[in-house]
């Protein structure tokens, strides 16, 4: 055999690419993440609270279905199927803002590259060629 014994095995070098695919989808998934959640937070920057014209101070965060007689409401005319609709157009309302963007991609490039390195750990380390 001419094998240099110093040459890493074919499971060795599965293994380092398995490791630098993962760092490289966690790198470009957290910094997705950040660049989603900083454009967004940018875009969706609101103006400080106001009082109205009676001198009253307007809270925007609680949207109307989110109120007991607005849901008391929709079970009396739909059942419990409008509500379960109700709630469920409710998230998909809010994985459209940006905070939630960026959760789930970081979430997701985390658990990918988490998945790599598990592999890489698991391939069966051969030694090196003797």
């Amino acid at each position: 055999m001419t094998d240099n014994p110093t040459t890493p095995s074919s499971s060795f070098r599965y293994r380092v690419a398995i490791n630098r695919f993962g760092v490289i989808v966690l790198i470009l998934g957290l910094g997705s993440a950040c660049l989603v959640y900083g454009i967004g937070d940018a875009r969706s920057a609101k103006p400080p609270a106001v009082p109205s014209a009676d001198g009253s101070w307007q809270d925007d965060t609680l949207a109307p279905q989110d109120s007991k007689k607005a849901m008391r409401d929709i079970e009396l005319y739909y059942g419990k199927i409008g509500v379960l609709m109700e709630k469920w157009l409710a998230l998909t309302e809010s994985l459209k803002r940006p905070e939630s963007m960026a959760m789930l991609i970081a979430a997701a490039s985390t658990l990918t590259a988490a998945g790599c390195f598990l592999v890489a750990r698991r391939v069966p380390l051969e030694h090196f060629h003797k």
